[in-house]
């Protein structure tokens, strides 16, 4: 059986929105892009591993934001940074904060949960870049979060660790 790991060189970067970058399950699966199914069926983001009640951080200053509930994302947040312009989407929270002056880099926007589609799975966050604000279905509207977070790596190993 071969394991999917990623792994990242910013793992010590205040720009995270989690304190550790970990690919729910080392599944690729869980990566943004048409993997699922078998290559049939986009992801649109990264689910990154977590603990129910862990703090979600602001990746960019920002100057808006929006929340809500979805009957898939479950509660979500999201903020457009006023650097990049991008559009941070972060899902299956168990809370939200109400920031109606925006905020920096590094402020606490919500907390981890399993709202959602997520209510059966191991605890997750699941992050987005987006270049809309409401991007439908697929992967149109989006980019994959290696743009922001730069040069990642996708290693293979086996169980073993051989």
């Amino acid at each position: 059986m071969i394991n999917f790991i990623l792994l990242s060189s910013l793992a010590a970067s205040p720009n995270l929105p989690l304190t550790d970058m970990l690919i729910r399950g080392n599944s690729v699966s869980n990566t943004f892009g048409m993997v699922r199914n078998s290559g049939k069926r986009a992801h649109q983001g990264w689910d990154l591993s977590a603990r129910v009640g862990q703090p979600v951080y602001a990746i960019a200053p920002f100057n808006t934001t929006s929340s809500g509930y979805h009957a898939d994302y479950g509660y979500w947040i999201q903020y457009t940074s006023t650097v990049s312009g991008y559009i941070y989407f972060n899902a299956h929270l168990s809370k939200f904060l109400d920031l109606p002056d925006g905020g920096k880099a590094g402020d606490v926007i919500g907390y981890c949960g399993n709202s959602g589609n997520a209510r059966n799975t191991d605890t997750h966050l699941h992050f987005e870049m987006r270049e809309v604000s409401n991007p439908g279905l697929g992967l149109s509207g989006r980019v994959s979060p290696a743009k922001t977070f730069g040069s990642w790596t996708l290693y293979l190993t086996n169980p073993e660790g051989k």
